[in-house]
């Protein structure tokens, strides 16, 4: 019904004489329409996901200004009922929702009968994801050390994997054995002299795979294996572990407490690293064993920046113990000039300074130095830094050895955090004194018979393809070679992917184009392979130039040249893609660059999902990069880049 005025017409026609008709007065209607409840669904919200199997609360809010709520009613896919509420708060619980998609809804009805139905809820159940696939190498331990002639057992631990599971075990890019049932572990029978990088790899039945992180360890033909004595764990031991590494040593890292001689008595050397620490650092004890493994015959690398001020904080006892043992006594303050003065009375035949892993001269140290005075004749000084010793051997070079004990005292840490421009000199000096320690072995004559080859996958190619190298180095002198550095200058114009070596470890240096393979110890008649992938980006003629370093500071017995050269011809190519790639910078940022055709526009665009794309920032060939800080905390998610011609 409508509403409005109303009135009544009032007739008597079938009277004679009537007084006709009479029309009452208006009266007015008015219709009044009721509206049902509101009842907005507040939990969930529209689009949430949650795993199969979980306990979800629907909450709605329900009002009505010309009625009284009675009920609310929640349903999934608009019929079917999961509960009902009479009470505010309005709420039900659906137990074990299974994996699929669900239109959820709220229907409110009042003392009136009127009803009201609330938007939709579209939500989302889906299948637990499955528990990350890892696996990690747990036998040998990293940085190990193993005797010629004895077996390797390599063990790895699974977690994650849906059966049956196969682990695969690599040295280097070497397939080892599979192993198929738990324990996943093979033992490598008698593996020959040198250095190798083991990794694991498993899949499981879902088709899944994953790789452990590379354990280090080295077959050496004489047992060298050295201890090393830490205060506390810091970056410059792993340091240490990987330059002995390289040089074909395996070496075992020990804390303070609870150390004695007998835990180090077996070893071929022992260091001392006091890592910068005063307070915190040298113990009475470890002075205690330190002397005493000296007086037996063990050779000791003592490093450090507080070598001769540690024994203020020593009873007195230590201190005259650590006095006698490293010839040394403190001197006047705790500075320096910026600068280690390299002496050196010997001249080249000095195996320390001209050693096997490098020349040391004149470098940089800008921390505090611990200023010392030189208490033994018998000691030869190397560095100084305002008159007062830094770097010293015990016994001198030129005095008769009457043992087999040698002791080298460096009055500066081993790494020189905040020197960077001593890293290399600071690195090849550890290595020779070690090298001089361990009396480690060298070829005569200059016969190390190292042979360079390589081949590439195509010598003709379009700017933007792919090129692979692949260099072959074998080594069949009269024993084996040690400190063994290859290194690939990469041709300019050629954009780095990756590398990959059958043994040690390989970096890349973005500013000079260099991939750098780290060898150590490499046995007579091997041959070990390395894989170098690049992208050309300009057209032209290119050369890649390799060269090896290795037992001797003597520039002429480094091999510099590639037999064959490789040339490589790069054709332009005006439909080549742009290549992104993604380096590391200091602390957590990334630097992203664009590779592409000179002079063609590119825009980078950024999503999180692969569907919604947002502009990052625009790139003019050839080349381009953007820093950014990439996500991170609990609620970071994916960030994926793509780069594309613009008009």
């Amino acid at each position: 019904m409508r509403g409005g005025g109303y009135s009544v017409l009032v007739t008597d026609p079938g009277v004679p004489g009537s007084l006709g008709a009479v029309t009452s007065s208006v009266a007015t209607l008015t219709v009044l329409v009721l509206s049902g409840p509101s009842v907005p669904l507040t939990y969930p919200t529209n689009g949430a996901s949650f795993p199969a199997g979980a306990t979800l609360t629907l909450v709605a809010t329900a009002s009505d200004p010309q009625g009284t709520v009675t009920q609310v009613e929640f349903f999934q896919g608009g019929t079917n009922l999961l509960g009902v509420a009479t009470n505010a708060p309005y709420s039900v619980v659906w137990s074990n929702a299974p994996a699929g998609s669900y239109v959820l809804t709220a229907q409110a009805t009042d003392s009136r009968r009127a009803v009201g139905v609330s938007a939709a809820v579209n939500v989302t159940v889906t299948n637990p994801a499955p528990p990350a696939l890892t696996v990690d190498i747990i036998s040998p331990a990293n940085f190990s050390s193993f005797c010629l002639g004895a077996d390797v057992q390599i063990q790895a631990a699974v977690s994650g994997a849906a059966s049956p599971v196969e682990v695969k075990f690599f040295a280097g890019s070497t397939l080892l054995s599979p192993a198929t049932s738990a324990p996943y572990q093979w033992d490598w029978p008698s593996p020959q002299v040198g250095s190798y990088a083991l990794l694991a790899r498993v899949t499981d039945n879902q088709g899944r795979s994953a790789d452990s992180a590379q354990v280090f360890m080295s077959v050496v033909a004489q047992c060298a294996d050295s201890a090393i004595i830490q205060p506390q764990a810091d970056p410059e031991i792993e340091a240490l572990q990987t330059y002995l590494y390289q040089m074909g040593l395996g070496s075992q890292v020990f804390d303070q407490p609870g150390l004695s001689f007998g835990d180090l008595s077996w070893f071929k050397l022992v260091i001392w690293d006091d890592l910068g620490l005063l307070t915190n650092g040298l113990t009475a004890n470890t002075v205690d064993v330190l002397s005493r493994l000296y007086a037996n015959g063990m050779p000791l690398y003592l490093a450090g920046e507080h070598l001769a001020s540690s024994l203020a904080l020593l009873p007195p006892a230590q201190q005259v113990e650590w006095t006698n043992l490293t010839h040394l006594s403190p001197a006047t303050g705790t500075v320096g000039d910026g600068t280690i003065v390299v002496t050196n009375a010997e001249g080249p035949s000095n195996p320390i300074l001209f050693g096997t892993y490098g020349v040391v001269t004149n470098l940089p140290y800008l921390k505090q130095i611990d200023l010392a005075n030189d208490l033994n004749t018998n000691a030869e000084v190397f560095g100084t830094t305002l008159g007062a010793s830094v770097l010293a051997a015990f016994p001198g070079l030129e005095q008769p050895d009457q043992s087999p004990t040698g002791l080298w005292l460096q009055s500066v840490r081993i790494s020189a955090p905040g020197s960077p421009g001593s890293a290399g000199p600071l690195q090849a000096l550890f290595q020779n004194a070690v090298c001089w320690l361990t009396k480690c072995p060298l070829c005569g004559g200059g016969d190390f018979g190292v042979g360079l080859t390589g081949v590439q996958s195509n010598a003709v190619v379009e700017a933007g393809q792919v090129v692979s190298y692949t260099l072959s180095a074998s080594f069949n002198g009269e024993c084996p070679a040690t400190g063994v550095t290859l290194t690939n200058q990469l041709p300019a114009g050629f954009q780095f992917i990756s590398a990959t070596s059958e043994q040690g470890t390989w970096t890349y240096d973005a500013v000079n184009g260099r991939v750098m393979f780290f060898l150590g110890l490499v046995a007579q008649d091997a041959v070990v392979d390395l894989g170098i992938s690049s992208v050309p980006l300009l057209p032209g003629t290119f050369t890649n130039m390799a060269t090896i370093r290795f037992n001797s500071s003597d520039p002429s017995l480094t091999t510099a040249l590639l037999d064959p050269a490789l040339v490589t011809t790069v054709l332009p190519n005006t439909n080549a893609p742009p290549l992104l790639t993604l380096q590391p910078l200091a602390g957590p940022k990334l630097r992203l660059t664009l590779f592409g055709q000179p002079g063609t526009p590119y825009e980078i665009d950024s999503s999180t999902d692969l569907s919604h794309w947002a502009p990052l920032t625009n790139v003019l060939g050839p080349t381009g990069t953007q820093t950014f800080t990439p996500r991170s905390g609990a609620n970071s998610v994916a960030q994926f880049c793509r780069a594309k011609v613009t008009q």
